[in-house]
């Protein structure tokens, strides 16, 4: 009974307290400190900089090489051609030569030479061949830029027949790289399966022609059934039937 009435008591004497501090005047209360706020600091403004656009310097423009002239060295001794020679990077072997004649007096025009990769059996391979050869010819007559021009475009209107390629301007080409020649002078072709035949004139490269067309035909203007001589083509070949 005791600890109920001091139970009661004590709840009723909290009660007071509270309700007597809500009665208390406003100038009595001491309200309870409130926390200001924390002041936000704006971050530091960098001054910024306007942003200055560097110039890219374009890389200096790399020029291909200059490819050089190709060359040929032949040289006869004492009338007779070389077993092999160079020619860009490869070993040619010489298949046989003979001597371009003109007319039935058979004036002597120049002498023709045929170097090759791998020996041809026969005139059927010869025109099938696909593989690197030089044509080389050696005047022992002076002849005109326009007496060569005229030889070649008979050639090549003989040998092209049937043909429905147009050889106007790989022929325009060879004849514009012709020279006047005389005694001693050469003319050297240089064909080149895929990438057509590059003329040669005193062993310096004078035309590049760009017509595996035009190579295969000229292959046949020496080698075909309408060569310039039938004894000629069969010196050429060495003998091969």
């Amino acid at each position: 009974m005791i600890f109920v009435v001091a139970g009661s008591a004590i709840a009723s004497a909290a009660l007071w307290s509270c309700m007597s501090a809500s009665n208390r005047p406003e100038h009595d209360q001491q309200p309870a400190a409130v926390a200001a706020p924390a002041q936000i600091q704006p971050a530091a403004q960098t001054p910024t900089q306007p942003a200055i656009e560097q110039e890219k310097t374009p890389p200096p423009a790399v020029e291909p090489p200059t490819p050089q002239p190709l060359r040929i060295a032949i040289a006869r001794d004492k009338g007779e051609f070389p077993a092999e020679i160079d020619c860009d990077g490869m070993r040619l072997s010489l298949q046989g030569a003979g001597m371009c004649e003109w007319g039935f007096l058979g004036i002597d025009l120049y002498d023709c030479a045929l170097y090759v990769e791998r020996t041809i059996p026969s005139v059927d391979d010869a025109l099938r061949a696909d593989q690197a050869m030089v044509i080389h010819l050696h005047f022992v007559r002076s002849l005109t830029k326009e007496q060569l021009c005229s030889a070649w475009r008979g050639s090549v209107e003989v040998n092209q027949k049937g043909e429905p390629h147009d050889y106007a301007a790989s022929l325009q080409q060879l004849c514009d790289s012709m020279r006047d020649v005389g005694e001693g002078d050469r003319f050297s072709f240089y064909l080149q399966p895929g990438k057509g035949m590059r003329a040669l004139h005193n062993g310096t490269e004078c035309a590049n022609i760009d017509d595996d067309a035009f190579r295969r035909l000229f292959v046949k203007l020496y080698l075909g059934p309408n060569p310039p001589t039938k004894s000629l083509r069969k010196a050429m070949l060495g003998g091969a039937k």
